[in-house]
């Protein structure tokens, strides 16, 4: 998924200052459907930037405990 990722900016050949966020299927879409399982995507804020996931897909493996259900999105 990393190699298609880096595949997909490499492709689009703009300056490196410039966000590629296209082929993305997440950002900016909080609150529509996952295209995976149809779970709502959810927005939370990390660190100063949105963030955007699947709960159902994505679960909180690695959060510390953190419960994504009670964040506001």
């Amino acid at each position: 998924m990393l190699a298609w990722g880096i595949e997909e900016v490499e492709k689009a050949h703009l300056p490196l200052e410039d966000k590629v966020r296209g082929h993305i299927r997440m950002r900016g879409k909080a609150g529509e459907k996952c295209p995976r399982c149809g779970a709502t995507i959810r927005k939370a804020g990390v660190l100063g930037y949105d963030s955007f996931f699947c709960p159902a897909c994505q679960p909180d493996l690695l959060t510390k405990g953190l419960d994504w259900s009670k964040l506001p999105g």
